[in-house]
C-alpha cells in the first residue's frame, strides 16, 4: 500500500504493518501498527494485495476479503460506507482468482457461482 505493508505465511494467515488510518492493518483501531501482527478474521489465504488505502485478499475457497477505506466503493458497495477495521467478506456470488487494487479501483478476475455452490464460512 501507500504506508502499510503485507506479507503471508505459509500457513495462509496475513500479517500487517504500518500506517492504519482507515483500518487497512485490519486491528479493530486506527492506531498505526509499529510491528507485524497477524490479521484476525481471515484464514487460509492464498493471495493478499495492498491498495493505497485498503487492503484485499483471496482465501482457498476463492471469497474476497478487504479492509480499510471504501471510498469509491473500491471494497464493496455491500461494505460499510466508510472504513472496514477488520476483515468482511466481499462480492459472496463470485469466485476470484486475481485482484489487482489500484488508487481509486480494483480489478479482479472471478467466476460468478449460484447460491447453492457459494462456500459457507
Amino acid at each position: 500500500g501507500a504506508y502499510h505493508n503485507l506479507a503471508l505465511d505459509n500457513t495462509g494467515k496475513v500479517w500487517a504493518w504500518g500506517h492504519n488510518r482507515w483500518g487497512e492493518a485490519g486491528t479493530d483501531s486506527t492506531e498505526n501498527v509499529l510491528k507485524p501482527q497477524i490479521v484476525d478474521g481471515v484464514e487460509h489465504v492464498q493471495q493478499v494485495m495492498a491498495g493505497l488505502d485498503y487492503t484485499l485478499m483471496i482465501d482457498e475457497q476463492q471469497q474476497l476479503w478487504g479492509m480499510g477505506q471504501n471510498s469509491f466503493l473500491k471494497l464493496s458497495a455491500a461494505a460499510p460506507p466508510n472504513n472496514s477495521f477488520h476483515p468482511i467478506r466481499l462480492h459472496e456470488n463470485w469466485n476470484f482468482q486475481q485482484i489487482l487494487p489500484g488508487a481509486a479501483h480494483v480489478l479482479g478476475v472471478a467466476t460468478k457461482v449460484t447460491p447453492a455452490q457459494t462456500p459457507k464460512n
